[in-house]
């Protein structure tokens, strides 16, 4: 998602909305994203424990997503 985060969409997970239930906590949308993804890690890990795999993408590397992502799936 790039742009502002103070516009919502509708049609956000429950995940997405309770991220963005911080985003008052947050000064601008670059400390919003730092917490976010800090937020998307620990979930990552806590997945693991139930045997549930999920990975991140670097966005430095500026790669757009393979068609092995579910990014890519779930625009198909």
């Amino acid at each position: 998602m790039s742009g502002s985060y103070n516009e919502k969409r509708e049609s956000y997970g429950l995940l997405m909305n309770r991220l963005l239930g911080e985003r008052d906590l947050s000064t601008t949308d670059e400390e919003f994203r730092a917490y976010a993804m800090e937020e998307v890690r620990k979930f990552i890990v806590e997945l693991r424990e139930l045997n549930i795999e999920l990975t991140l993408r670097p966005n430095y590397l500026d790669i757009s997503p393979s068609h092995y992502s579910s990014s890519e799936k779930l625009e198909s």
